[in-house]
Parts: C-alpha cells; sequence; structure tokens
C-alpha cells in the first residue's frame, strides 16, 4: 500500500514501527465503519506483514561509560532522570516497565545485609530477584521521595527513548543506541 511505502520510504520506520501504525490505521477504518462513518470497509483485504526480527544492538562498554559520565544541559533536567533510568536498568538488568515500576516495597535486606530486588516482572509475571549493585543503590538514593511509591519517577518509554538519543548525541557515541 502508499501508506506503507510512505511510512517506510518517506519517514524511514522499522517494519515492526509500521505493522504499529498500520495494525492501528486499519483498527480505526474498521470502527469508522461499523459507526456508518464510511461506506466501505477500507484495507479490509490488507494483511499486516510480520516484522521482520533484528539483531539487538549492543552496548559497548565504552558508549556506555560515555553515556553515564556525559555532561547533560541543567537547563533540562529530564535528560538527567531518563538516564538515570537507563542506568539503574543496566546495573540491576531489569526491563524498563520494571524499573518505573518497581515500589520500595520491593527493595529487600537480607540476613547478611545485601539489598534485593525482589519483583513479578510485568510482561511475564515471573518472579525476579536481584541483588543491588551499589551503583544502582545510589541511585536509588538520589531519587528517595516520601511521597512516590516508586523507586524513580515515572516517564514514558517514548520519552526516555528519545532521551537517550539525545543523550548519545551529546556523549558522543558512536551510535545512538
Amino acid at each position: 500500500s502508499d501508506f506503507h511505502h510512505y511510512l517506510l520510504d518517506e519517514k524511514g520506520f522499522s517494519s515492526g514501527t509500521i505493522t504499529i501504525y498500520v495494525s492501528l490505521f486499519k483498527k480505526m477504518c474498521r470502527i469508522a465503519f461499523e459507526r456508518g462513518l464510511c461506506k466501505n470497509l477500507l484495507f479490509a483485504h490488507y494483511r499486516v506483514g510480520t516484522p521482520k526480527v533484528t539483531t539487538p544492538k549492543a552496548l559497548s562498554m565504552s558508549d556506555f561509560i560515555k553515556i553515564r559520565d556525559a555532561e547533560l544541559p541543567e537547563d533540562k533536567p529530564r535528560l538527567s532522570v531518563s538516564r538515570d533510568l537507563f542506568l539503574f536498568a543496566c546495573y540491576a538488568g531489569t526491563a524498563f516497565i520494571d524499573t518505573v515500576s518497581i515500589t520500595k516495597a520491593n527493595v529487600k535486606v537480607l540476613e547478611d545485609g545485601d539489598k534485593w530486588l525482589i519483583y513479578n516482572r510485568k510482561k511475564t509475571g515471573t518472579l525476579a530477584r536481584v541483588k543491588l549493585l551499589p551503583e544502582a543503590l545510589e541511585l536509588m538514593v538520589k531519587y528517595e521521595d516520601g511521597a512516590r511509591d516508586t523507586l524513580f519517577p515515572l516517564l514514558s518509554t517514548n520519552r526516555v527513548r528519545i532521551d537517550l538519543i539525545t543523550i548519545c548525541k551529546l556523549a558522543e557515541t558512536s551510535k545512538t543506541y
């Protein structure tokens, strides 16, 4: 379809993003048809292809250090929050959705004095146990707030993704992730 080619060629979207956009557009057309807003069921025979599986982009240690140590503009404090969410996820090995969902109640001190995250993963519901590294603990202390149950401020996945692209440019990493 022209829309598919527009998203691919003009916008430069990946196949996964195109699948999401086309699926949503098809759904809107179907709802419009069901409500009598259009006479034809547009895209009824158009099939959304399965997105091709891509190789994950591995972060090199040198790029990680550049991101960690990057000087960020003081007039954009959200960039620091986004970076800290990213760093915590790296140190703790958590998915982004888990990082922003983890609460203070999920932090447990075991008999040996070590602090652990014990929580159910959002995606799978499986129990996760993660020993917290000193770097992760430092980030937790930075965001201690009595008014909030979660360990960190809530930012959307898309907001953090956009901020990380900006941070990678400021840090002069070899590529954006």
